[in-house]
Formats: structure tokens, C-alpha cells, sequence
């Protein structure tokens, strides 16, 4: 990446960072990064399944990746975007991904995430 290109991040990086300090901790803003956080582990596993080449993958409150050759990152909006998701849900679960999906679909909001965490460790691959 340039120095240009390098600056003009960090000077992004920099603004959202002054706006982020003054959101209430309870904001979906802070929810998310939160969530992303928490689960960054199995969402970076989860990216790097089902997308080829990808060589870094980052959270905030949304999840992004570089995917080499690539000179934009991709950009998930949402833990939920990625769980549900079809592309990435048959890689990850194969012919049985509906049922999956119906699973985390009748799961609780706040149970989803473990629920996915332990569909994700349970299966075969």
C-alpha cells in the first residue's frame, strides 16, 4: 500500500475511533464490535472456509477481509450476515446447511453464537 493510501487509512481509522469513544457502551455500535470480538476466532475461521485466499481478516462492528490479488477488501456487515449467509453456509455445513440455518434461525439472539460455535466444532469435515 502506498504512503498515501496508508495515511488517508489511519486518518479514517483515527476519526472512527474519536466518534466510537463518545457512543454509550450499550450503542448497536459497541454491541457489535462486542459480539465481533468475542467470536472473532470462529467468524475468522468461518471467512477463511469458505473464501479462497483470503490473508487477513479484521473486526469492528463489521468483519472485513483481504483476499490476495485483491486490492479491496470485502466487507461482512454482521455476524448474522455471515452465519446466514448461503454461499458460506454450504462450505461450511455442505448438504445439511438448511438444517443448520434453521437451527441458529430458532435459536434465541442471545444463544445464537454459542450454538454456532458448537455446530462449527461439532461437525464433520
Amino acid at each position: 500500500m502506498d504512503g498515501n493510501k496508508q495515511r488517508t487509512m489511519l486518518e479514517l481509522f483515527s476519526e472512527y475511533s474519536a466518534v466510537r469513544a463518545q457512543a454509550p457502551q450499550d450503542s448497536w455500535l459497541e454491541v457489535e464490535n462486542a459480539r465481533n470480538v468475542k467470536n472473532f476466532g470462529l467468524f475468522e475461521a468461518m471467512i477463511r472456509e469458505a473464501f479462497d485466499g483470503v490473508k487477513l481478516v479484521v473486526c469492528g462492528h463489521h468483519l472485513m477481509f483481504m483476499r490476495e490479488g485483491e486490492k479491496m477488501p470485502y466487507e461482512v456487515a454482521s455476524a448474522d450476515t455471515l452465519m446466514f449467509d448461503h454461499r458460506v453456509a454450504k462450505k461450511i455445513w455442505g448438504g445439511n446447511y438448511l438444517e443448520v440455518l434453521k437451527r441458529l434461525a430458532a435459536a434465541p439472539p442471545s444463544e445464537r453464537d454459542a450454538l454456532l460455535q458448537a455446530l462449527y466444532d461439532e461437525r464433520e469435515r
